[in-house]
């Protein structure tokens, strides 16, 4: 709800753990995204649904594109992974509740 105006959030299932900034156009490669804009950002929580193989590692974060230049992860921007490394063992079965809280990258 803090997010500035023409803000985009994407939430991703990566195949490998990231480092760095990256485009936008590089969630291509992730097992599955979600991108949420506009007024489906109002409120506090964000719910998401993503689409990995079974018996995976799927790293599991999301990252807030304030400034609009289609590069994520940037210093200043809002971040946020599934326990510390987002890693997730996806398993033969459904796996719920993976909340993540936003927080600012500042290195």
């Amino acid at each position: 709800s803090s997010l500035p105006a023409g803000t985009s959030v994407y939430v991703a299932a990566l195949r490998t753990r990231p480092s760095g900034d990256f485009d936008v156009a590089d969630l291509a490669r992730a097992y599955d995204s979600q991108t949420v804009t506009g007024a489906d950002l109002s409120g506090t929580s964000l719910p998401y649904t993503l689409v990995t193989p079974s018996n995976a590692i799927a790293y599991v974060w999301a990252y807030a594109d304030t400034d609009g230049d289609g590069v994520l992860n940037e210093t200043g921007e809002p971040v946020a992974s599934y326990q510390r490394s987002g890693r997730v063992a996806t398993g033969m079965t459904n796996t719920a509740g993976l909340d993540m809280a936003m927080a600012i990258v500042t290195e």
